[in-house]
């Protein structure tokens, strides 16, 4: 729900242009939404906070760099929550991924909200400006994630990527796969084990990935079957 995050997804080859095209735009139109619904639910607070709307606490230059500083920490925990070589190092990462995430999210807010009422997603900041109907300052909500945005990845393939290992490809999955399935086949008087290992690739489309090969579900785990 974070332009800044789209935008690092789609450098980082996650999801193609169409795709992020289709968030920012649903983003930016449920950002409105929500700060349209808030105003209705209750108009007075909504106007003795001028509608949430940034503001800054500090000088544009600290408060730009403090953004960029709060988007790259949120774009950095999503990327190393998300990255497939990292699920294939630890299969608890789906698990603990979303809470990753909040706590990068909440650490900036924590930090920036005394200075500049914490924007680190441009759609946020839009949406209460329209609403709110204050500017002020309001370039300073879309430069500075948008630089983090775009920053945030080429860091990270940069730096941090080699401490993971590759995911392995089709070929590989499955000549493990063969490999196994002899050693169990001798083991079990040349019976054919039971296959328990998927033979479908990931989806290349963030979020729809299935169970990647070679990664065993829980019901297995409690039967002794030995991980990838």
């Amino acid at each position: 729900m974070n332009p800044a995050v789209t935008l690092a997804t789609m450098l980082n080859s996650r999801i193609t242009l169409l795709r992020a095209l289709c968030y920012w735009g649903a983003q930016i139109v449920g950002a409105i939404a929500g700060a349209a619904m808030a105003r209705a639910m209750n108009p007075g607070s909504f106007r003795a906070v001028s509608g949430g709307v940034n503001r800054l606490n500090v000088g544009w230059r600290a408060a730009l760099l403090g953004e960029i500083m709060g988007t790259l920490l949120v774009v950095f925990a999503f990327l190393v929550a998300y990255d497939r070589r990292r699920r294939y190092s630890s299969d608890h990462v789906n698990v603990l991924a979303p809470l990753e995430i909040g706590l990068a999210v909440t650490a900036a807010h924590l930090f920036l909200v005394p200075f500049t009422w914490c924007s680190i997603n441009p759609a946020r900041s839009i949406g209460a400006a329209i609403i709110g109907g204050r500017w002020t300052h309001h370039w300073i909500w879309w430069v500075a994630p948008i630089i983090a945005g775009v920053v945030g990845p080429l860091l990270y393939e940069t730096f941090f990527k080699h401490f993971y290992t590759a995911v392995p490809s089709e070929e590989e999955v499955k000549a493990q796969q063969w490999s196994r399935g002899q050693a169990q086949a001798q083991t079990h008087g040349g019976q054919r084990p039971q296959q328990i290992y998927t033979q479908q690739q990931p989806r290349e489309s963030f979020g729809q990935q299935q169970r990647p090969p070679g990664i065993v579900s829980e019901q297995e785990r409690e039967r002794g079957v030995a991980t990838y």
